[in-house]
């Protein structure tokens, strides 16, 4: 099971192969993640998502992209994003994380072709779609990786830089623009959803997440609706959910305490919203060790 490290700012502690260079690169199955479903987090990395099998949707900045086998979707800088399936289908893909400054360290080099891509409010993501040579980048990508033969990083550094070149290319010389979110949409959104990672446990109201994006009830409920697909509480029980499952599988804490931690006040209202979303019962789920297909 995939267990993602959020900060409080809810972006994601990315984990590099090695600490002292900032590349992840993975093969990963959408069924690894609890209930089909990545935390929703952003990271100053740019991220390749390349299906191998199967298909699955992928939320980028507002924007519900489909994915299958053969696509590439290349996810900016700072975005909002996760991958999920609401049909809980699985999905095997490359996932292939580095950090922008692997790329340029001379000043104007950084100028022109890393902040001029990063900080470009004209693509949240690109999605490529029979791009036979870009697939096959990221899998050399990938293999070159995984062989780990003397020098791979080296040979790694310079396959990015072909890499990070197409995407200047596609978002800045050739102009391909798509609508984007504002910058304080974003900017709210992130600190609302921070403010939801860290405060689950306690009683939130509609105020109070909407004060910690500087905006209004309206304003904070028409950007979750863009956003996230749904309300702001709605998203609050989602993720209360997401957490009581997790400690269902990992804690011998009592269902009523479960119910507690995680800011339900009724043991009843939890139980009801826990089965209408995993199929089963809190006590269920636990017995049967996440395992819900194997229940009668």
């Amino acid at each position: 099971m995939v267990d993602m490290k959020i900060k409080e700012d809810s972006s994601e502690i990315v984990p590099y192969d090695e600490i002292n260079i900032p590349i992840c690169i993975t093969e990963g199955y959408l069924s690894h993640y609890p209930n089909y479903r990545a935390l929703c987090h952003w990271h100053e990395d740019l991220e390749f998502i390349a299906v191998l099998d199967g298909s699955m949707e992928y939320y980028v900045n507002g924007k519900n992209i489909f994915l299958q086998k053969g696509d590439i979707l290349a996810i900016n800088s700072g975005r909002l994003h996760y991958g999920y399936s609401t049909l809980k289908n699985e999905c095997h893909f490359y996932c292939i994380i580095f950090h922008p400054s692997l790329i340029a360290t001379n000043p104007y080099l950084v100028q022109k072709y890393i902040v001029a891509v990063t900080e470009s409010d004209r693509e949240d993501f690109i999605l490529y779609k029979n791009e036979n040579s870009m697939f096959a980048l990221l899998e050399t990508i990938y293999r070159t990786k995984k062989e780990g033969f003397p020098g791979f990083e080296l040979e790694v550094l310079g396959l990015f830089q072909n890499l990070w070149k197409r995407i200047y290319v596609d978002i800045i010389a050739e102009s391909v623009h798509r609508d984007t979110a504002s910058g304080m949409e974003v900017n709210s959104q992130r600190k609302m959803v921070s403010y939801i990672y860290q405060n689950y446990g306690e009683n939130l109201t509609l105020d109070e997440i909407a004060s910690k994006g500087n905006v209004c009830r309206s304003k904070c409920c028409q950007i979750f609706k863009k956003y996230m697909g749904k309300s702001p509480m709605d998203f609050v029980n989602a993720y209360r959910l997401e957490c009581s499952q997790k400690l269902l599988l990992t804690t011998s804490r009592s269902i009523t305490d479960i119910c507690t931690a995680c800011g339900f006040n009724h043991l009843s209202y939890f139980s009801r919203q826990f089965q209408m979303k995993f199929g089963c019962t809190p006590k269920k789920y636990r017995q049967c060790g996440g395992r819900i297909q194997d229940l009668p």
